[in-house]
């Protein structure tokens, strides 16, 4: 039997849409967290170094 699919124009470009729309803020919020936990974690390690000198 030869079975077709359901005609689907334009869903696979609504998915990237919906993709990028979701996925974009997701990562903006993750840099902008990734940097503030790097500078973080920086002035942790340098107050670990810097201690014994104080």
């Amino acid at each position: 039997m030869n079975r077709h699919r359901p005609f689907r124009r334009g869903m696979s470009s609504l998915e990237v849409v919906f993709t990028a729309a979701i996925m974009l803020p997701v990562a903006g919020a993750l840099l902008l967290l990734g940097a503030k936990m790097c500078g973080t974690l920086y002035q942790a390690i340098a107050a670990l170094v810097a201690w014994p000198f104080l």
